[in-house]
Order: C-alpha cells, then structure tokens, then sequence
C-alpha cells in the first residue's frame, strides 16, 4: 500500500574507467574497427548484428553473440575520423547493476603504421549497493574496458579469427 512512498534509490556515479594500448595499425584503419556505420566494425567482423535504428544516422542497435538475451542500443555523440568516436549505450536488461555507461575511444597516431587508443568509460551503477558489490562492480567494468581494448588490438593486428579463439576461451572460462 504504501510502496509508492518508497524513496527511490538514485544510480550511484558516473566512475570513469580508463585504458590505452598501443596498436600496429593506422589510426584510420582502427577509427573504421569502433565507428558502428562501417562495415569494418569490429563486432560486425566478428558477426555480430548491428544495424541502424530507423533513418538516424547516430542510432545503432547490437545483439552479441557472447552476451545473448541483451540488446545494446547505441547512441553516437561524437565521431571525427581518424581521432575520436563516442557514444551512450543502454543494456536491456542491464548487465549485472550497469544503469548506464558511456564510452569514448580517442586515437592518436605514433608514426603512419600505429597509433595508441585510448578508452575513457563513465559508468553509473544501481543505488543503494553495499560497498562489497559496489567493489565488485567497479571491478568488473575495468576488466571489461581493460578486455574491450585488448581485443581491439588483437583485432587489429591479427584479424577476426584471433579473437574468436579469445572468445571461445572466455565462454570456456565461463562454464567452469
């Protein structure tokens, strides 16, 4: 009855996470594997569905192959190629306690074959968490970020099938 007086718990954040690797790679060559409207898209190669939400073009919508039952929706709010791409993501359901995240990639040349790339994520978590699982979660969203570069530059530098192989570990990794 009296559940709608209830105060509600506000997300707890935004955390910034943040990594950089280095890459063997061209700075526009790893610009196309983060923009989502490029058929070189990382998570397309890997085969990944992504595709455009309706006529917008910073709309995007992804389905993994390692996260089924979830769908990721893409909002780009930043993209000048060759040094920075940015967007909002939403997770329905939300993965874990993630309210909400937001990532942005900046690329800065070494010489004309590598560059670093750099992710800035900013995380927002479920109110009212203990500290051990606030821990918990902040934990795992720096492996993640920490991952999600690796992967790139794997991808980058060796191609798709090197990552598959990473992934069919993980998912190993996972059943124990």
């Amino acid at each position: 009855m009296f559940g709608n007086l209830k105060r509600k718990v506000e997300p707890i954040g935004p955390f910034e996470f943040g990594h950089s690797v280095a890459i063997e790679k061209p700075a526009a060559e790893v610009y196309a594997l983060l923009d989502w409207a490029d058929a070189r898209n990382a998570k397309r190669a890997l085969g990944n569905k992504v595709e455009q939400v309706g006529t917008a073009p910073d709309r995007y919508r992804m389905t993994l192959d390692l996260v089924p039952g979830h769908v990721f929706e893409m909002i780009v709010t930043d993209a000048v190629p060759g040094e920075t791409y940015a967007f909002a993501n939403e997770i329905t359901p939300p993965p874990g306690r993630l309210v909400s995240s937001h990532e942005a990639y900046s690329i800065e040349p070494i010489d004309e074959g590598s560059c670093v790339l750099t992710l800035l994520v900013s995380a927002s978590f479920t109110g009212g968490l203990p500290n051990e699982a606030l821990a918990m979660e902040v934990m795992m969203m720096t492996v993640s970020c920490g991952n999600a570069l690796e992967k790139l530059k794997v991808q980058a530098e060796q191609g798709v099938e090197a990552v598959h192989a990473i992934e069919a570990m993980q998912m190993d990794c996972g059943e124990d």
